[in-house]
């Protein structure tokens, strides 16, 4: 069995956080899984898709679309981060 370690810090403390899939784009019917890691607290997939980027951000996604400001999704994360 590989041994998972943190993408940032290396730490080998991490440990099963969840499985989803796409329920935002719906790009793909697979489902994901999810470590965090208990000494930097990121939140990440595990085995890593970095040959699949393509398909898991669409060209729709918010964070790169040229006119993000406009978009519905970031207006509710704008609205969100405002009340923190």
């Amino acid at each position: 069995m590989t041994k998972i370690t943190c993408p940032i810090c290396a730490d080998g403390s991490v440990r099963h956080f969840a499985k989803a899939n796409d329920v935002e784009y719906f790009t793909s019917g697979r489902l994901f899984d999810f470590y965090r890691c208990d000494s930097c607290d990121i939140l990440f997939i595990y085995p890593m898709l970095s040959d699949r980027l393509n398909e898991i951000y669409p060209s729709n996604y918010y964070s790169f679309h040229a006119n993000a400001a406009d978009t519905l999704a970031l207006h509710f994360k704008k609205r969100l981060d405002d009340r923190a």
